[in-house]
């Protein structure tokens, strides 16, 4: 039988308005790409079909993305086009069987579904039966909620038990990391029966989220990036740039937006008061859904912060602020078990940025087997950093000391080993043969 992967993503990343995804800057949909694109480069033979917003949902089509792989990706990957929720909560519960069987035509031609989301995989397996269909499902996932720790807490969306159900009815479940695996085993067996855990264990595995490093060594051109010049000059100068790449939230109103990933907390309340004794960094934010303003973060932190246009940022500025910032900071925590890092974070430790994050998960995991100092490690207790300003202050003194040096270059090989190129041969070769 013929080899077809179908990937069902989990999109999240709009603009403000929520009226187009931002494909370039969605952290699922470039893990997914950069993965079927390591796929094409071991067995172009696979074919792939990726479900897309419609195109007026898409502020950059999909199809100039996967060109940008300049090995012929695009040739070897269809697109099934749908209306999608622009609204997270919603996507991962939206479902039109007529408009999807339209759009992917025979279902029997599908050897494997990638569901990006364990809570669709119910819902999927049920119309590929319903059409007499019967591939094998791989369910994986990139945000755990569960009794252990949630990013929406609202209990009205029941993500927890989804999930359990996808991995149920999955073949494989996948977790984006062992950090993510150990948390998800230790809330299943905590609310559900030994021997239903047992068996939900038995096919459960992580495939690590990480990052093409051919991809990230592409060079970028400082003329496509507006600024460019002044990153340079402000680098000349003798200032550290640090990069916070993921998105911000308002943590004093959540209701506009969730500040999940930490970075608000530290823009708002953190960096004020390390600003207020040294003059010597500078701060640039990714900002990938612009909810909140970077001339409103340019107030929180004040003059050490170099805004960007309220505009949504090209893939080609994200790697070139990877390729050039100085430190680069993540700081999700274990209240939600995201603790992986994200894209931008492992593309600019690739190029010997040096991580700032909490010592837990996934970032303690990358600290310890480069044996990083203790005191140079921000603690955190549940959700709350602890005493961050003073970390961070300790760590950019280390950083200007060259204290740091042989710790980013030791981090970079560390990273480099959890790429796509080192993970996805191992994992297609265990697919194919339990598939």
């Amino acid at each position: 039988m013929h080899t077809y992967f179908l990937h069902q993503l989990q999109l999240s990343n709009t603009n403000s308005d929520r009226s187009k995804f931002i494909l370039e800057n969605d952290s699922n949909w470039n893990i997914a790409i950069d993965k079927i694109s390591e796929i094409d480069r071991i067995d172009p033979s696979i074919k792939h079909t990726i479900i897309v917003p419609l195109r007026e949902q898409c502020h950059t089509q999909p199809d100039k993305l996967i060109a940008e792989y300049r090995h012929g990706l695009e040739n070897r990957v269809n697109f099934a086009r749908i209306k999608i929720q622009t609204l997270a909560p919603l996507t991962r519960t939206d479902f039109n069987t007529d408009e999807l069987v339209q759009a992917l035509g025979d279902l029997k031609k599908y050897s494997h579904v990638f569901n990006n989301d364990p809570c669709l995989v119910g819902n999927y397996k049920a119309m590929f039966a319903s059409r007499g269909a019967d591939p094998f499902f791989i369910a994986i996932n990139h945000f755990l909620d569960s009794p252990l720790g949630s990013i929406v807490s609202n209990p009205a969306f029941g993500y927890w038990t989804k999930t359990i159900d996808g991995a149920f009815k999955s073949n494989l479940y996948l977790n984006h990391s062992i950090s993510m695996m150990e948390i998800f085993e230790k809330a299943l067996r905590q609310t559900m029966s030994k021997e239903f855990a047992d068996r939900i264990m038995a096919k459960t595995d992580y495939w690590k989220d990480s990052f093409s490093v051919r991809r990230a060594h592409e060079p970028c051109e400082d003329s496509k990036a507006y600024f460019s010049d002044d990153i340079k000059r402000l680098k000349s100068e003798g200032k550290i740039i640090v990069f916070i790449p993921n998105r911000i939230g308002d943590p004093d109103s959540p209701s506009r937006s969730l500040d999940y990933t930490n970075n608000g907390y530290f823009l708002k309340h953190i960096l004020p008061q390390v600003t207020k004794n040294r003059r010597d960094f500078v701060v640039v934010c990714g900002n990938p859904t612009g909810k909140i303003s970077h001339n409103e973060i340019s107030k929180w932190v004040g003059i050490q912060y170099y805004s960007l246009r309220d505009e949504p940022i090209s893939r080609h500025d994200y790697r070139w602020l990877s390729q050039n910032c100085d430190v680069v900071v993540g700081l999700y925590t274990d209240g939600d078990s995201d603790s992986n890092g994200g894209l931008a974070l492992f593309e600019s430790v690739t190029h010997k940025a040096m991580l700032f994050a909490p010592d837990v998960n996934e970032y303690k995991r990358y600290y310890d087997a480069i044996n990083f100092p203790d005191e140079l490690r921000l603690k955190n207790k549940l959700t709350k950093l602890i005493d961050a300003d003073r970390a961070f202050n300790n760590f950019l003194n280390a950083f200007k000391d060259g204290r740091l040096t042989e710790y980013q270059i030791a981090l970079k090989k560390h990273i480099d080993m959890l790429a796509y190129e080192t993970t996805t041969p191992l994992f297609l070769n265990k697919l194919l043969k339990m598939s």
